[in-house]
């Protein structure tokens, strides 16, 4: 299960390249968004099957619609695979975070995650991975992003809970890529730098 998502593309590539033949690609729209156009259409007319799947993973019951249906396609098989890319950023001071910034940036990637494990369980999918895509402003901050530094620890919280519980889970904290991501295009990669933190490229990071 991938997400829509511009700055996990690669990823997708990656598992094609690795022998992945089926994937399911999970957004709101249910539609590729915008920069991935390329990899959707690479993955078109390559030899696995896709299926895209419209539903909002800040949802509960959307994500439990669309895996049910999942489930009980006769054309896919067995859900045994989970990677959760969803962000989304509310940057500002922490004197101007309020209800509506800590939303924007929890609803996606911290109830996301939760909805995708409770469903899992109700569902019985017995997964082979579950992995949340965190990021290193869980463990050192960020400036303007106290809200996603702790909605990424949240991630982080998530996987030990699994892993106490038996249950696959993964949550990797990735710091900021040279050639993709919201790093690249809020020019985090460069305020890094002057600290002596410098970007994943994508060999070192795949």
């Amino acid at each position: 299960h991938y997400p829509l998502r511009r700055q996990r593309q690669m990823c997708i590539r990656d598992r094609l390249e690795e022998g992945a033949r089926h994937f399911v690609l999970m957004s709101r729209s249910g539609v590729a968004g915008k920069g991935c156009e390329e990899m959707y259409e690479r993955l078109m007319s390559s030899s696995a099957r896709v299926h895209v799947l419209k539903a909002d993973v800040g949802d509960k019951e959307s994500v439990r619609s669309g895996l049910k249906a999942l489930q009980s396609a006769r054309d896919v098989p067995p859900i045994r695979g989970v990677m959760h890319a969803a962000g989304v950023l509310a940057d500002d001071l922490i004197e101007n975070q309020d209800r509506d910034h800590v939303d924007r940036v929890f609803i996606p990637k911290v109830r996301g995650a939760w909805n995708l494990h409770e469903v899992s369980e109700e569902l019985g999918l017995e997964l082979d991975f579950f992995v949340l895509f965190s990021s290193t402003s869980s463990l050192m901050g960020s400036a303007g992003q106290s809200n996603y530094g702790a909605a990424n620890a949240c991630l982080d919280g998530l996987a030990e809970y699994l892993n106490a519980k038996g249950l696959a889970g993964l949550s990797i904290q990735w710091g900021p890529w040279e050639t993709a991501g919201m790093a690249v295009e809020k020019g985090t990669v460069k305020r890094l730098e002057v600290m002596g933190i410098y970007g994943i490229n994508r060999d070192i990071g795949m």
